[in-house]
């Protein structure tokens, strides 16, 4: 796993520290996770290099392919570093911006989950539709009514979604690359 936060950096992720509980919660299930902040937040072709090394960085550690997490400006980042990094095995966008996600459509085979907030009054949800509707199957578009930028609002619901959608595209992945044939 890699989490990033948005335009600003850090560390926590929406959703009042979602990206640690579910870091811990998912060490459990012998998922690693790399919480990553950037090295000049904000400038999006070096915060996507940024997380190319650390996917790099996770490959190199053992790690199996990996899913990426980013939130806001950090679903644009995630987006395109899925698309160009053969070790990701998955994506997911949080209230993402469409601004850099463009190539959402290029990540297939690889699955995508949008998830946004309704009420989201920094970048409507029409950013997460978009981005939907550019990508390719598979992909999953989640909404939560009442939620604002942050998420905090469906903390718990997206805590429980992210605890299943994550080890079931980690497994998926793991079984499609077992099931090619070597040469």
């Amino acid at each position: 796993m890699l989490w990033v936060c948005g335009a600003r950096g850090g560390f926590g992720g929406p959703g009042q520290g979602t990206y640690a509980r579910l870091a811990e919660g998912l060490r459990h299930e012998q998922i690693a996770s790399l919480r990553m902040s950037y090295r000049y937040p904000d400038v999006l072709h070096e915060c996507i290099l940024d997380v190319l090394a650390g996917v790099t960085y996770l490959q190199h550690r053992g790690a199996a392919p990996v899913v990426l997490v980013g939130h806001s400006f950090g679903g644009a980042v995630v987006i395109a570093a899925g698309v160009v990094h053969p070790h990701v095995a998955g994506v997911v966008a949080l209230a993402p911006q469409t601004y850099g996600a463009q190539m959402a459509g290029q990540l297939a085979p690889r699955p995508l989950l949008v998830v946004h907030g309704k009420a989201d009054t920094r970048l409507p949800y029409a950013c997460g539709v978009q981005i939907y509707d550019w990508a390719q199957e598979p992909k999953q578009l989640v909404l939560y009514e009442g939620a604002e930028h942050r998420l905090n609002e469906c903390a718990a619901a997206l805590e429980q979604l992210l605890t299943q959608w994550i080890p079931t595209t980690l497994h998926a992945a793991g079984a499609s690359a077992q099931e090619k044939p070597s040469c």
